[in-house]
């Protein structure tokens, strides 16, 4: 039995395999300028990607546009160049003007990368013929897509009479880059929003584009200078207190290479630099601090290699949480011989758990103080064992002070009611 399993997932990775194209990418001489004209030496040999079907079909339509891409890079970035026949050229959508907007719902392509061609972890770039660019990054499959991540990419269209055209730069600094030899995997897709329609470059018929195991591969992209390649493993909870950033690290060249981490909120970047030997690998965490009043500033994490910038990733702080959060009950029963069993949610950044220690007073409607405690605020939410015994019926105020190593105490207070019976008697 288990060989005919084995036989069956064999025989559909082949097949899986063969609906599979693999295109091989040429470098640029000179990088086209970016000006929606596809007039530029290097397009005329560049990689070409034509076949767009319907999406789901695997065919295309008889009556569909021709649409063709083309592939090119450099030492700093990768250039793609869209083709697109459009006979209802006047009545192009293109309502999206502001960067991660909806520009998926206009008219335009969608550009998606697997630099580490492990089929994990993707970009997605959707630009309109405005040039407008929605970026965001996949960590896995599953995982949601990240819109803080920013491409620092350029796009310009220029739409004529029966086509338009498109040329987008995307630098190497801001890809998630896994090894200087390794094979990527893409995919591209064109939104043909006047027609209703949704076209894609695969060979098979898929049903979404983000079907990142049926990919295309992309061979050769070889810019020089990254030698040293990275995996984010975190950024931080971007949560008050000292947040955690990791990044795995590897030399992949045969000479030590001096590499430089700056991160934080802009303005309060903190450096560290180290020499990673040639040939070897190494994680590192760095801890950065997160204020309340950081709200509406931007967190830079940037790595350069021998003064190069060969990573960037930057995020919008939009909020930063209370630090205490709701208790998740306030009436409970009174049992005999038995705590109260409260969890607080408590916002607070992993680097500062550790030295936390939460102090907490119960006061009755008097005023008279009737418990208190302590307990680590290692956990999360924080558990909170309140004996109340000789309490009676009735409403408190529990206050709750979080103390940390060199900061003042910061406290918060919600009510509490003690009941004797579920009829809240």
């Amino acid at each position: 039995m288990k060989f005919v399993f084995a036989l069956f997932t064999l025989l559909l990775g082949l097949a899986l395999r063969a609906d599979i194209a693999t295109y091989q990418s040429t470098r640029a001489q000179t990088p086209p300028v970016l000006d929606g004209v596809l007039d530029d030496a290097c397009w005329r040999q560049a990689c070409a990607v034509d076949r767009f079907v319907l999406l789901g079909k695997g065919e295309p339509a008889p009556d569909q546009p021709a649409t063709r891409a083309l592939l090119a890079f450099d030492d700093d970035a990768l250039y793609l160049a869209f083709d697109c026949e459009e006979p209802l050229a006047d009545r192009i959508k293109a309502t999206a003007t502001e960067p991660d907007g909806k520009t998926w719902m206009d008219d335009g392509v969608e550009i998606f990368l697997n630099p580490a061609g492990d089929r994990q972890r993707f970009v997605q770039l959707a630009i309109n013929t405005r040039g407008v660019i929605m970026d965001g990054i996949k960590e896995t499959p599953d995982d949601p897509l990240d819109l803080s991540w920013d491409a620092d990419a350029r796009a310009v269209a220029s739409v004529g009479r029966d086509r338009w055209q498109m040329e987008v730069r995307i630098p190497f600094a801001r890809l998630p880059l896994d090894g200087p030899d390794r094979d990527w995997t893409f995919h591209l897709a064109r939104n043909r929003r006047v027609a209703s329609q949704h076209l894609t470059s695969l060979r098979s018929p898929v049903t979404g584009f983000h079907e990142i195991a049926k990919f295309d591969i992309l061979q050769g992209v070889r810019p020089n200078g990254y030698d040293v390649s990275l995996r984010i493993l975190e950024l931080g909870q971007f949560l008050r207190g000292n947040n955690r950033a990791g990044v795995h690290l590897r030399n992949w060249g045969q000479t030590p290479r001096s590499v430089r981490l700056r991160y934080g909120i802009a303005g309060r970047e903190q450096e560290d630099q180290r020499t990673l030997p040639a040939g070897e690998a190494c994680e590192w965490q760095g801890f950065w601090p997160l204020r309340e009043d950081d709200a509406g500033k931007e967190f830079t994490f940037s790595v350069t290699v021998d003064g190069r910038e060969i990573q960037r990733r930057s995020r919008l702080v939009a909020t930063v949480p209370p630090l205490f959060g709701v208790p998740e009950r306030a009436v409970f029963y009174r049992y005999e011989h038995e705590p109260l069993r409260l969890n607080l949610p408590l916002n607070l950044a992993g680097g500062d758990r550790r030295e936390g220690v939460l102090h907490w007073t119960v006061r009755d409607a008097k005023g008279e103080t009737v418990g208190q405690g302590q307990t680590l605020a290692r956990a999360e939410p924080v558990p909170l064992r309140l004996y109340w015994n000789p309490w009676l019926p009735g409403h408190y105020v529990l206050r709750c002070e979080l103390h940390l190593p060199n900061e003042p105490p910061i406290a918060c207070e919600s009510g509490l009611r003690l009941v004797r019976n579920p009829w809240g008697e």
